[in-house]
């Protein structure tokens, strides 16, 4: 463990280092009042690219929460075997993070529709080719791409509908998410019971993956 940890400390030394020789510096806006950032919330457009944020890339974590469990039990991965899993995973979310910056300059609906199709229909064909090892990477992959290519294409699009008036909401939208996975999963639970995660047997025949 401490390994791990020490190499996420250096990974994050490291893109320290990257964002202050590579990003511009931006001069800082004038401070504007909590109420009248708050009051840019009653424009529609910004409520629903808020809504979309929280059940469009809620499904990414809701689902992330169950990818270890889910390799292990239903894959028949082993346990070592799963951190290089997430490795794909996040090679995915740096791929669509970029593609979705590029292609959200290009078309920015399009791309978010895509983006958004790609999750629905990978996440949906996970729950039943994720037993197969292969296909189970496969779609780890496909789904850190398409789930993280969203994050830029809504960042454009708020910015596109909030026009001159500064809002906040996007940015709390994301430790909304993160803050409401634990009310998630027991529902989750209990709506797919038959498929339980947590009791830790493997379907007959499937032999574990080393």
């Amino acid at each position: 463990m401490a390994h791990e940890l020490f190499a996420v400390a250096a990974a994050a030394a490291v893109c320290i280092l990257l964002l202050a020789r590579f990003v511009p510096a931006f001069p800082r806006g004038e401070s504007v009042a909590m109420g009248k950032q708050a009051r840019a919330l009653g424009r529609t457009a910004l409520i629903l690219v808020l809504l979309t944020t929280v059940f469009g890339f809620g499904g990414v974590f809701a689902g992330f929460t169950y990818i270890s469990p889910f390799l292990q039990q239903i894959t028949g991965f082993s346990e070592k075997t799963v951190s290089p899993i997430m490795l794909v995973f996040g090679i995915g979310s740096a791929v669509g993070n970029w593609i979705g910056g590029r292609l959200a300059d290009w078309c920015l609906m399009p791309t978010l529709f895509g983006s958004l199709t790609m999750l629905v229909m990978s996440m949906a064909v996970f729950s039943w080719a994720g037993s197969e090892p292969v296909w189970a990477v496969i779609l780890v992959l496909i789904w850190g791409i398409s789930g993280f290519a969203m994050v830029p294409t809504l960042n454009m699009l708020m910015l596109k509908k909030r026009g001159k008036r500064p809002i906040w909401p996007r940015r709390s939208t994301f430790p909304l998410l993160t803050s409401g996975m634990p009310w998630v999963r027991p529902l989750a639970e209990r709506q797919f019971k038959p498929v339980s995660l947590s009791a830790g047997r493997q379907p007959p025949g499937r032999r574990s993956v080393p």
